[in-house]
């Protein structure tokens, strides 16, 4: 009998097996069946093309959001998503794991929003996309948390999404988080920036930057000495098909946060200038 993981074909069973760019432990093939899953636990991307179309079960954590530094709070937690596809032969997949929000630093994977002055950046988004990286092309994505503010009054980021990311938490004018139509207003007294298509918000003065998502969430944006030094809002999680499991985390703990596969993906920079975790994604 054939297990689960495999698929009749002309009475035979179909290798569900795919070609990986760049390579994985020495490997630029994969096979689920034989190696077992595909798991992708720092931030990075990666082209898969199948050699012939299978089913398979892909689940993923986004990013977690940066602290802000001196007393600075917290950024936000990554959301999670799971889905069965169908993926058909001889065409390319591209495969993003979202990087952790640093401290004052950029996120050049998964569309974090970057820190500004002493705020922390958002997480990257986590994701699979047919051929290229689009919004259009998005098959199944988990949003990355926000950014936290810098200072003692400060506030902490919003956790990464599901449908919606979740809004920085508490403070006057906070940003928002993603949603499946727009990015997240940014927040501040200033205004901070939007979030957009596939990226957070970049914040100003000392607020924290939105997570990436398919909508990022937006920034905070405060003037110098100003209180409402607020974290950005998480970026939104997708499902192109609608049957897919998009959670949002909330606040500091990621989405599905006792799965055993999870580890560390998707935590909160936790403390002063603390990064976040990268993202996770797993292809079983």
């Amino acid at each position: 009998m054939l297990t689960h993981q495999m698929m009749l074909m002309g009475g035979g069973a179909v290798s569900r097996s795919f070609a990986i760019s760049p390579s994985v432990s020495g490997q630029s093939t994969w096979d689920l069946d034989s190696d077992g899953p595909l798991e992708l636990d720092t931030a990075g991307q990666w082209t898969i093309t199948p050699d012939a179309g299978f089913t398979a079960t892909v689940k993923m954590w986004g990013a977690g959001g940066a602290a802000g530094d001196g007393s600075g709070k917290a950024g936000g937690a990554g959301g999670y998503a799971l889905e069965t596809l169908s993926l058909s032969g001889a065409t390319d997949y591209q495969i993003t794991v979202g990087e952790g929000g640093e401290h004052q630093g950029d996120v050049t994977i998964g569309g974090g929003g970057a820190s500004s002055n002493s705020g922390g950046a958002g997480g990257g988004y986590s994701g699979i996309f047919q051929s290229t990286e689009t919004q259009g092309n998005a098959l199944l994505m988990a949003g990355g948390g926000g950014g936290g503010g810098a200072g003692g009054s400060s506030n902490d980021g919003g956790a990464g999404g599901g449908s919606s990311g979740q809004d920085a938490i508490s403070g006057s004018n906070k940003a928002e988080g993603g949603t499946q139509i727009a990015g997240g207003a940014g927040g501040g007294n200033n205004s901070g920036n939007d979030g957009t298509a596939l990226a957070g918000g970049t914040p100003g003065q000392r607020g924290g930057g939105g997570g990436g998502g398919y909508w990022g969430g937006g920034a905070n944006k405060s003037s110098s000495g100003n209180s409402s030094r607020g974290g950005g809002g998480g970026g939104s999680g997708h499902t192109s098909s609608g049957l897919g499991t998009i959670t949002t985390g909330s606040g500091t703990t990621p989405a599905n946060s006792g799965d055993g596969d999870r580890g560390t993906a998707g935590n909160a920079g936790g403390g002063n200038d603390a990064p976040g975790s990268d993202g996770k994604l797993i292809i079983s």
